[in-house]
């Protein structure tokens, strides 16, 4: 039997003075909450525990023919007009 070829195990100098790489960008959240006392607590509850992951955008309501380009949305559990979202959802 041959003896495999040597392989070098250590880290080269090129590996070690690599840059880390860059951190993902943060996910972008939509919160739609027509109550502006839970959407003040939302968006502080977000703040506390948020470590730079969240774009947070607010409104009051869901606005007609606005893309949707967020990564989440939150709506707010008593909100009246989610009767209004198309049946296929807000990405059409």
């Amino acid at each position: 039997m041959e003896p495999n070829a040597q392989t070098n195990t250590a880290p080269t100098a090129d590996l070690l003075s690599a840059a880390p790489p860059p951190p993902p960008p943060p996910t972008r959240v939509l919160l739609v909450e027509d109550n502006p006392d839970d959407a003040r607590l939302i968006r502080e509850f977000i703040r506390e525990t948020d470590a730079g992951g969240f774009d947070l955008e607010s409104a009051e309501r869901l606005a007609a023919g606005r893309p949707f380009e967020d990564d989440v949305c939150l709506v707010g559990v008593e909100f009246a007009p989610v009767s209004a979202v198309p049946e296929g959802g807000l990405a059409g």
